[in-house]
């Protein structure tokens, strides 16, 4: 089971759960119920989570966060402006401030990609092998503004691996690590979360 196929399984496992669980609580236990909801992201499929256990589970606060993938705005005719109206129709939904996650390192692993109109992003190891700080940071911060204006608020990003194996195919092969040294792969990295 790849990683996509298991968060989806433990998305739906979760839904499932929750939803199953949520309407027979006891009024003292929703207090600890709403507090390990706050804990939860979860993920789901279309563009409208309307369509989904998604929304009445934020609405009534019981997940802390949404990870988006590209099956969440990629179909749309505009994928930018439906992923802007997406994570605003779930941040108002939400009773607490709702983390609304994406997977944008940069190079390979980029949710938002050219031909959805995002700009262009180099990859952590384009980005190593050039080992200019500020120009990491720089290129971050395009990845951090391009974020904010669509409403993303976390980027399970930098990745912080050090490249011991160059064909490892998860890390190595797809240009995610920014270094085999691991004190090139902090620095940039540092520089990366400061830009964010």
């Amino acid at each position: 089971m790849n990683r996509r196929q298991f968060l989806s399984t433990m998305t739906t496992a979760t839904c499932a759960a929750l939803g199953a669980a949520m309407p027979t609580c006891a009024a003292n236990d929703i207090d600890i119920e709403l507090k390990i909801g706050q804990m939860l992201m979860v993920n789901f499929y279309g563009v409208n989570p309307v369509d989904s256990n998604i929304a009445r589970l934020v609405r009534t606060g019981r997940v802390g966060g949404v990870l988006l993938f590209e099956h969440n705005f990629a179909s749309a005719s505009s994928p930018r402006e439906s992923l802007i109206r997406l994570a605003g129709e779930l941040q108002e939904a939400s009773p607490e401030p709702l983390l609304i996650a994406i997977d944008q390192e940069g190079g390979a692993v980029n949710r938002l990609k050219q031909r959805y109109g995002f700009p262009a992003t180099l990859s952590a190891a384009e980005l190593g092998r050039r080992n200019d700080l500020t120009f990491t940071y720089n290129a971050a911060e395009k990845i951090a503004a391009t974020l904010a204006e669509l409403g993303v608020n976390h980027n399970f990003a930098p990745v912080v691996d050090v490249n011991v194996n160059p064909q490892n195919p998860v890390v190595g092969r797809r240009g995610r690590c920014f270094s085999d040294d691991p004190s090139i792969v902090a620095a940039h990295a540092a520089a990366f979360i400061r830009a964010h």
